[in-house]
């Protein structure tokens, strides 16, 4: 049965064969529901864009998880305030830029949450880290920001932003030696992991190629060979 009172109804779907059942559905509805329904087809990031929209957030705590019987509409609430101040600060004609609400694709997002380190714009970044990061690291600290301001110009061009996360604001962009820090920043660590790759390489071709013997004569060859620590 349906709810007696319906603020909205999002319904998802990544199937085609599913449309004639999605209009099926909204001619069941009656009049003020079929004005509360809205259908989202597509991919798993295309419909969350969607959703968030509606301040829908589609993040692992998700907006609609039960709390003892009841509705969390914390995030809901917080985006009603974040799309508050926006409007109020474009009616005060105001030069600064409104904060972002929904982030696009190539935006960079700060911070350490998964949604962030699986965002498309994040991880096209982390790419172009990869490509340039010999020069990098051949490159002396003037050059090394030459290299930085390349891959931030190669966002922007794109249409990507560096943007970070303020409670009750939205998505504010950052100031550019932010931006360059955080391009630094993916440098080094990708320079770290390929360290540790490195490494992980070089101890496995340095196994020690020893028999062990049987009896005690064996055990001692054994322990002549190997050094513990």
């Amino acid at each position: 049965a349906m709810p007696h009172k319906m603020y909205g109804f999002h319904f998802c779907f990544d199937d085609k064969s599913l449309r004639p059942l999605v209009s099926g559905l909204r001619f069941l509805l009656d009049k003020r529901g079929r004005r509360r329904f809205r259908a989202h087809y597509g991919d798993e990031q295309k419909i969350a864009f969607q959703l968030q929209t509606f301040g829908i957030s589609c993040n692992d705590d998700s907006t609609f998880k039960l709390d003892n019987g009841e509705f969390d509409l914390s995030w809901h609430k917080e985006w009603l305030q974040i799309r508050k101040n926006q409007e109020d600060l474009a009616s005060n004609n105001t030069d600064v830029k409104a904060p972002v609400t929904i982030p696009h694709r190539f935006d960079i997002l700060f911070g350490r949450s998964r949604s962030a380190r699986e965002h498309t714009g994040n991880l096209r970044a982390t790419h172009l880290v990869s490509m340039w990061q010999s020069k990098y690291d051949e490159a002396s600290r003037y050059e090394k920001t030459v290299i930085s301001e390349k891959i931030i110009a190669i966002i922007r061009d794109s249409g990507g932003q560096f943007l970070k996360w303020e409670k009750g604001k939205g998505w504010i962009r950052v100031e550019d030696n932010a931006a360059r820090e955080k391009v630094a920043h993916w440098f080094r660590h990708n320079r770290q992991k390929n360290s540790r790759k490195q490494r992980w390489k070089i101890v496995g071709k340095q196994k020690p190629e020893t028999t062990i013997k049987p009896g005690l004569a064996g055990l001692r060859s054994f322990a002549s060979t190997h050094t513990y620590i």
